[in-house]
C-alpha cells in the first residue's frame, strides 16, 4: 500500500512510473491511480490542472498541497464528483468540496446547497466569489487564509456560517 501523504513535499517530482504489470497501482497522465482506477492516489505538486476519470469514487490527496493548480475537470459520467469553472463538487452537485488553489475568481453553481469546510482555503490569489441564491450554509474555515478576498455578497438563502469561515482574509471589505 502507499500511504497519504507519502510525497509530501516532493516538489520536484514530475514524473510518475508504475510498470504495467503492476497488481496495485496505474498512472495516468502522470497521476497515480490504483489499479481500478477508482483512487487517486497522487500527481506531482507543479500541475496546473486534472482531469480526474468518471471512474475515481475516493480522492486520497489534499488539494491545498498544490499550490499551481487552477482548474479541476471531472470526466462526464462520474457519480462521485462532478466540476464546473474548475471547481470540485460532490456527485449529485450540491456539495462544493474544493476550489484549485491558484484561482482568482470562482463561481460558484446553480444548486450548491453547501460549501465543505476548507474548500476555498488558502486560495491566495482569489479575489471574488460569485454565491448563488440557493446556497445555504458554510461549514468551518471555507475561506480560510483567502489573503486577497476583497468581497463576498452572502445570498438570502444563507443559513449558516460556521466558525472561522473568513479568518484571515486580511482584505475582505
Amino acid at each position: 500500500t502507499i500511504g497519504r501523504s507519502v510525497f509530501y513535499g516532493c516538489k520536484q517530482l514530475a514524473d510518475i512510473n508504475v510498470d504495467e504489470e503492476n497488481p496495485s497501482y496505474s498512472v495516468v497522465d502522470q497521476v497515480l491511480y490504483n489499479k481500478g482506477l477508482s483512487e487517486l492516489k497522487f500527481m506531482p505538486t507543479s500541475r496546473r490542472n486534472i482531469v480526474i476519470p468518471a471512474s475515481v469514487n475516493e480522492i486520497e490527496i489534499s488539494f491545498n498541497d498544490y499550490p499551481d493548480l487552477e482548474c479541476i475537470v471531472v470526466a462526464p459520467g462520474s457519480v462521485s464528483y462532478r466540476s464546473y469553472d474548475g471547481i470540485l463538487y460532490s456527485g449529485d452537485g450540491k456539495t462544493l468540496l474544493r476550489c484549485p488553489i491558484a484561482k482568482d475568481t470562482a463561481t460558484i453553481a446553480g444548486g450548491t446547497k453547501y460549501v465543505e469546510a476548507w474548500a476555498f482555503a488558502y486560495c491566495d490569489k482569489l479575489k471574488n466569489v460569485v454565491i448563488p441564491e440557493g446556497v445555504e450554509s458554510f461549514k468551518w474555515s471555507v475561506f480560510e487564509g483567502c489573503s486577497s478576498l476583497e468581497t463576498v455578497s452572502l445570498p438570502t438563502t444563507m443559513t449558516s456560517l460556521s466558525e472561522g469561515v473568513f479568518g484571515r482574509c486580511f482584505k475582505l471589505r
